[in-house]
């Protein structure tokens, strides 16, 4: 009798262990599901709202500022300034699958030296215009775009001219829910022409290289139809060439924004 006693003691304390843990792992299982479950049913969410055309506004204007970063190989000198810009965009037909949309953008940087008093001063200008096939969450067309810059080189007239051209765009705009969005945008030119060429008289022979844009960002309603908030990075490369040499120009900024919505 005592050895059955004894023997059955641990047999207790062992189920009682073993309910425990099975408990705790249930436990632990649930919680799981619970914080899981909305990012297992979200794809599908959001790929029913951004192909859903009444979550797309018909018209839009958006309007913001950048604090940017300048590298300019034109100048051997980088730097920071703040660049503003603004965008008007539209779609129409039965999905709303026909859009368009205007940017422009405009920046004065100023660059400092630390071996000399003399001062750089690049002036730019970016004017894109495109026609969009919008299928589902994805739009993509062709952009015609033109390009001024006005280069000021340690005290002296440098370059100024104003170039147009022709590339590709893509952009893809997720809905999180009906008061979120995400989206991402690329856009590749190249400049054809340049015209109203003014340089230095040292110049003889200036050329335009191709240029591209990145820029991501998420969108946030402010009010229940009218005005959101937009925010993101950006990032645009472009290259110039004078007499032979090649210099690369890179700029980077976080933006800030407001949008206005219309819908029809």
């Amino acid at each position: 009798m005592d050895c059955f006693a004894g023997s059955s003691m641990p047999v207790s304390e062992t189920t009682g262990e073993e309910s425990r843990r099975e408990n705790s792992r249930n436990i632990r299982q649930l919680l799981c599901c619970a914080c899981l479950s909305p990012l297992m049913i979200s794809p599908d969410l959001i790929m029913a709202r951004s192909t859903d055309s009444g979550y797309l506004p018909s018209v839009r204007f958006d309007a913001g500022v950048g604090l940017m970063t300048y590298k300019s190989l034109a100048v051997a000198s980088n730097d920071t300034s703040v660049t503003t810009g603004y965008r008007i965009s539209a779609y129409a037909g039965t999905n709303k699958n026909i859009g368009f949309f205007i940017r422009q953008e405009n920046n004065t940087t100023g660059f400092a030296y630390a071996d000399s008093d003399l001062t750089s001063t690049v002036v730019t200008g970016f004017q894109d215009s495109a026609l969009l096939y919008r299928w589902r969450f994805l739009s993509l067309g062709p952009v015609f775009v033109q390009r001024s810059m006005v280069i000021t080189k340690r005290g002296e007239d440098y370059l100024d001219h104003l170039g147009t051209g022709i590339g590709g765009h893509v952009s893809l705009l997720f809905h999180i829910n009906r008061d979120s969005r995400v989206f991402a945008e690329y856009t590749q030119a190249s400049i054809s022409s340049l015209k109203e060429v003014v340089q230095d008289s040292n110049v003889t022979t200036v050329t335009a290289g191709p240029r591209s844009d990145l820029f991501i960002g998420g969108m946030i309603q402010l009010t229940r139809s009218l005005l959101d908030l937009r925010i993101g990075y950006r990032q645009r490369t472009w290259s110039l060439s004078v007499d032979g040499e090649s210099f690369n120009e890179v700029q980077t900024a976080t933006w800030l924004g407001f949008g206005l919505r219309g819908f029809f």
